[in-house]
């Protein structure tokens, strides 16, 4: 896997950033069968749902390879977190925050079904 294999798309936004809009007809639904991403091979196969409840550097490599995650045939996941703080500057917190957006609607894309977190804004 050399270099980056994000598609280039723009999704459709209501916000002056342009961060994309999630489809809420794809929310994640209750399962029982929940994996951290980084417990296991990334290429194992997961009938179930994953949460991202750990370092950022477990799933940075999903921004370069965002179908690694939607060919393991999940049926839905947490969208990613990246860590943000009281000093993080607006800049780092806005593409922190449409790259997570933008994982999230490519994967519904791909049918897996997502729950949204909420942001602690820092700015």
């Amino acid at each position: 896997m050399k270099g980056y294999t994000v598609p280039d798309i723009i999704f459709p936004s209501n916000n002056e950033y342009g961060i994309p809009e999630l489809d809420f007809t794809l929310q994640g639904e209750v399962l029982d069968n929940w994996q951290m991403w980084g417990d296991a091979a990334r290429t194992k196969q997961h009938q179930g749902a994953y949460h991202f409840y750990t370092e950022d550097y477990k799933f940075e490599a999903l921004w370069k390879y965002p179908a690694q995650l939607s060919n393991t045939h999940c049926q839905a996941l947490i969208e990613p977190n990246f860590s943000t703080g009281e000093h993080t500057p607006k800049a780092v917190f806005l593409w922190d925050l449409y790259r997570k957006r933008w994982l999230a609607k490519f994967w519904q894309t791909q049918g897996v079904r997502i729950w949204s977190v909420v942001v602690t804004l820092n700015c």
